[in-house]
């Protein structure tokens, strides 16, 4: 399970704890997308980074005993989610986003947090539970 943990810029509204749930051998990867709020009154753009609770240059989920599984984290925007860029620890986007002018997103969500952990990487590791948390950080420019 990943957590999702937020630094308010103006207003931000996680739906949920993103739940990969319990590998099967037929699958290809484990994906899973929450839509997200950016909301502000103030300012127009943004650019995001994100952190998670391991350091080091990639995410990884890792278990009790100290195994860990590497995973991608994506952030989409734009009409039907379209856009997409591959965030990575601690680094800024290279794109800057569009805050919803609407309070509280009432026009609905404006972005998705997608996260994907391969086969190789599952299949690599020893059987557990293994979880991290994200912290999304918003830069307004």
């Amino acid at each position: 399970m990943l957590t999702i943990g937020t630094a308010m810029a103006s207003g931000v509204i996680v739906n949920d704890d993103l739940y990969l749930g319990i590998w099967t051998p037929i699958a290809s990867r484990w994906e899973t997308r929450v839509p997200v709020c950016i909301w502000s009154e103030d300012e127009s753009a943004y650019r995001i980074s994100v952190s998670g609770a391991t350091t080091g240059r990639r995410f990884k989920l890792a278990n009790d005993i100290g195994d860990k599984v590497r995973y991608r984290v994506y952030w989409h925007t734009g009409r039907n989610y379209k856009k997409r860029e591959r965030l990575r620890p601690t680094v800024p986007s290279r794109r800057a986003y569009a805050f919803s002018p609407e309070r509280n997103c009432a026009d609905g969500f404006n972005a998705q947090i997608r996260v994907r952990v391969s086969k190789r990487q599952i299949d690599r590791a020893p059987p557990g539970v293994y979880n991290d948390t994200l912290l999304l950080i918003l830069s307004p420019l």
